[in-house]
């Protein structure tokens, strides 16, 4: 009986470890910074803000988190049809803004020098 409970206690406090590793590397940040290329300014991105406001991850992240960081498929140039980052970011963040009539919609209300 011992033995039994033992290995219960171990398998109980194992799981709550991985759990909550597992919960504190998905933490999503609360904010980031994006380095423009060129003259533009970097964007400071209120992150926690867009996911209380949008809801759900994956209507930004549309990859999935698999696939990494935007920038692994969205490089500085538009490669096999896939947009450059600028194209991306502008296409997906000022549309939202404009059509959601809410946030930044100009060049330097985002980009801070």
């Amino acid at each position: 009986m011992k033995l039994f409970l033992t290995i219960l206690l171990s398998t109980v406090f194992l799981a709550c470890s991985i759990l909550t590793i597992q919960a504190q590397e998905s933490t999503p940040p609360e904010h980031l910074t994006f380095k423009a290329a060129g003259a533009d300014g970097p964007v400071n991105f209120p992150h926690k803000d867009h996911m209380e406001y949008a809801g759900e991850c994956n209507y930004c992240h549309h990859k999935g988190f698999d696939a990494g960081k935007c920038h692994n498929c969205h490089g500085p140039n538009t490669v096999h049809g896939v947009p450059k980052a600028k194209v991306a970011f502008h296409t997906l963040c000022i549309e939202c803004h404009h059509f959601e009539q809410n946030g930044p919609r100009s060049c330097t209300d985002c980009h801070k020098k």
